[in-house]
């Protein structure tokens, strides 16, 4: 997902409707890997354990990097449905955040704490 350019990796956890949001500085296949173990480990310490993972294609690159479970990788022109509508509420919850705000320009910080607090 990118707010104002801004990437950030957003997951919705199936059962448990349980979503993150991560600033990643990066979308090298090295950075997201990172960024999805992190995620792993949040759901290993609640006690979950992920088996699959469902992604579009744009992350093809991390099937070697992540053979601790099984990537499921959408066809071209698919999408994770669950996902877009998640990222849609965020963005708009973002936009209702910062119109409150007094700057014509939105730092980058204040802009990815915004993002956190809109999925918190």
């Amino acid at each position: 997902m990118f707010v104002c350019g801004i990437p950030f990796l957003v997951t919705r956890s199936r059962g448990i409707k349980f979503n993150t949001v991560e600033f990643i500085p990066s979308r090298k296949a090295g950075q997201l890997a990172n960024s999805l173990k992190k995620v792993l480990y949040l759901y290993a310490r609640g006690g979950f354990v992920v088996n699959v993972i469902f992604m579009d294609g744009e992350f093809r690159s991390l099937q070697e990097l992540l053979s601790l479970v099984e990537l499921n990788i959408t066809a071209a022109r698919e999408h994770v449905p669950e996902v877009e509508s998640i990222i849609r509420r965020i963005k708009e919850k973002v936009r209702a955040y910062t119109s409150e705000f007094a700057y014509r320009w939105i730092p980058t910080l204040l802009l990815i704490h915004t993002v956190y607090t809109a999925v918190f």
